[in-house]
Parts: structure tokens; C-alpha cells; sequence
């Protein structure tokens, strides 16, 4: 890789890191130091492609995993998480159907499923670097956690067609994630 250094907007130096690869750039690390030695006000901004490589197709889709938006859906993911950690004892005493619990698992399952695909546009850290070329994130996805996810959205959606029988075995495997 080459390195070359860039004066930022407040007088630092930067030094930046490109990782090319045939189609151009893959990511750029961004290492910022103020006068005094400490990390200076941005060590990460925007993209991670440089600007004169275009984000076309499903390019423009994929975001970094460490983005508001990302972070936002992860919590709203753990929230998700922390309701079936909490229901699932419960399953044990036969509770009668409540349409307020019913309703909050048919929005679990949606957002699992939609998380499925959320995950095929959402890149990934790899060896000191973001990886956000859609093909990478896709090969990745699929050779771990597409078959488990796969499985537990299945699962969800059974239970929600078939009836509280298979809910049970829902709720153990969405935690066991």
C-alpha cells in the first residue's frame, strides 16, 4: 500500500493509508494527530471509498458498520434480544395469547428479516480497515451468519403462522445467536 501524507482542514497533518484493489479504492484509514500528541478531532469521516471513486449500484447502498444508522438498528437489534431473553421463561407457564405480545412479536420477526438484508449492505471491519465492497460483505454474510439467520427468521415466521407451538424453539435459537 502507499502512504501519503495531506494537510487537514485545521493544519495537521494525516496521514492516509489507501488500500486499492483492481476497481479502485477499498477504504482509506485516517489517522489524525493534533500539536500535542493526542487523537486529533476526526481519526474517521464520511465514506471510507477516496473521492475520486464513485459509489455506483449497490455501492451507494452499503454503510459503515460503525454509522449512526447502523448503530441505531444494532440497538433497536438488542432491544429485540432483551424482550425474547425476557419472554422466553415465560413460555414455560401456558400465558394466554395477549394481542400487545402478539403484536410486539410479529415486529420482532419483521425486524429480524429486515435485518437479514440490512446485513448484506453493511460493511465490515478487516484488518485494521473497513470493508465495503459489496461482493466481499456478501461472500462473508453468507459463509457465516446468513444459514443461522436464515434459520431463526424461518423459525419466527412458522410460529407466527402456525401458532405458539413452535415459539418456544424460536426463542432459544434467536439467543443462542
Amino acid at each position: 500500500s502507499m502512504r501519503s501524507s495531506e494537510q487537514a482542514g485545521d493544519g495537521a497533518n494525516v496521514d492516509v493509508w489507501p488500500d486499492w484493489d483492481a476497481q479502485g479504492v477499498r477504504g482509506v484509514s485516517v489517522a489524525s494527530f493534533d500539536g500535542i500528541g493526542g487523537i486529533g478531532k476526526e481519526l474517521f469521516k464520511g465514506d471510507s471509498v477516496g473521492p475520486s471513486a464513485r459509489r455506483a449500484g449497490c455501492r451507494r447502498l452499503v454503510v459503515e458498520p460503525s454509522c449512526k444508522r447502523r448503530v441505531m438498528w444494532d440497538l433497536v437489534g438488542l432491544m429485540a434480544l432483551a424482550w425474547d431473553f425476557a419472554l422466553l421463561p415465560l413460555m414455560a407457564f401456558d400465558l394466554p395469547e395477549d394481542p400487545v405480545c402478539s403484536s410486539i412479536g410479529l415486529a420482532i420477526s419483521i425486524f429480524w428479516t429486515l435485518d437479514i438484508f440490512c446485513t448484506f449492505f453493511t460493511g465490515y471491519h478487516d484488518k485494521g480497515g473497513v470493508e465495503l465492497r459489496p461482493r466481499k460483505i456478501f461472500i462473508r454474510y453468507m459463509r457465516t451468519w446468513l444459514v443461522p439467520d436464515l434459520t431463526i427468521v424461518s423459525v419466527d415466521w412458522l410460529v407466527f403462522v402456525l401458532g405458539r407451538s413452535f415459539s418456544e424453539a424460536s426463542g432459544y435459537a434467536r439467543i443462542s445467536r
